[in-house]
Formats: structure tokens, C-alpha cells, sequence
């Protein structure tokens, strides 16, 4: 069972509202422990996306878990894709990012957060606020911290 988290706190002057959202979870032992459904407020919002995946199913594919917010003018996400392991072994979860002006749209053009899972990510200054993930990787889980500042 692996753990795949992402916490968004919002310490910016502005709400972040829910924008494309969800998950894509293998059949059997899975579970959502946790889901944003409100608004991250102004200086003090936070919402998590907790949700326990079963790795180990045999040749069912990979399970992806991903959390978009916007603006009203930008909109960031992230996206946790874990891996099929069996008998632990396969490659560890890993993460994706995207940022656009799209705002609501399905189509969404996730890129990689780095070399590795490990690696810190900042999206671009475009966006008019620093935004910063910072993971904590394991071969079973992924918790990723995101924290929302202005500029």
C-alpha cells in the first residue's frame, strides 16, 4: 500500500479556487482518506489530497492522483503517478506539474518536476506568486508540500 499525498497551504492575498481535479485508481484496496472541497482562502487556506493506493496489483496499470487550482487568471496543478510494484519492487512514485491560462479546461499539459521524485519544484514567476512543491519520496509513498506565497 503506498501513501500518495499533496498539501497545498495559501499564504498569498488571494483565493485559489478548485480547477480540474480527480483520480484514476486501480480496482480494489484503494481509498480516498481525504479531498479538497473548498476554496484555498487568503493567508490561511489549506487543503490536502490523501489517498491510499494498492501498488501491488499485477499488470493493471499505473493510478494517478492530481489537484489543479486557479486564480481566475492562472492556474497551476500537480499530478502524483504511481507505479505498478510487485512484491515491492518497480519504480517509486513519481510527480508532474503544469501551469497555463486555461482555466477549467479538461486538456491539460502536465511535464516533469525534474530529474528525480526527490527534487523540489518552483513553478515560473508568470504566475504572479512564488509557488513552491517540496516532496518527500519513498519507494511506496509520496507526500508532496505546496505552499502558495505572493511574489
Amino acid at each position: 500500500m503506498s501513501n500518495l499525498v499533496i498539501s497545498f497551504h495559501n499564504n498569498s492575498k488571494v483565493t485559489w479556487v478548485p480547477d480540474q481535479n480527480g483520480t484514476e485508481l486501480q480496482e480494489g484496496g484503494n481509498s480516498i482518506d481525504q479531498w479538497p472541497d473548498a476554496d484555498l482562502l487568503p493567508y490561511s487556506g489549506e487543503a490536502t489530497c490523501d489517498v491510499t493506493e494498492n501498488l501491488s496489483k499485477i499488470a493493471v496499470g499505473d493510478a494517478y492522483v492530481w489537484y489543479c487550482w486557479n486564480n481566475g487568471v492562472w492556474r497551476f496543478g500537480i499530478r502524483i503517478v504511481a507505479h505498478v510494484q510487485v512484491l515491492d519492487m518497480g519504480d517509486r512514485p513519481s510527480w508532474e506539474v503544469m501551469s497555463d491560462q486555461n482555466l477549467n479546461s479538461p486538456t491539460i499539459d502536465w511535464k516533469s518536476n525534474g530529474s528525480s521524485p526527490g527534487d523540489q519544484y518552483q513553478w515560473p514567476s508568470d504566475l504572479g506568486y512564488t509557488i513552491i512543491a517540496t516532496p518527500d519520496s519513498t519507494h511506496n509513498a509520496l507526500s508532496i508540500n505546496v505552499i502558495i506565497n505572493d511574489a
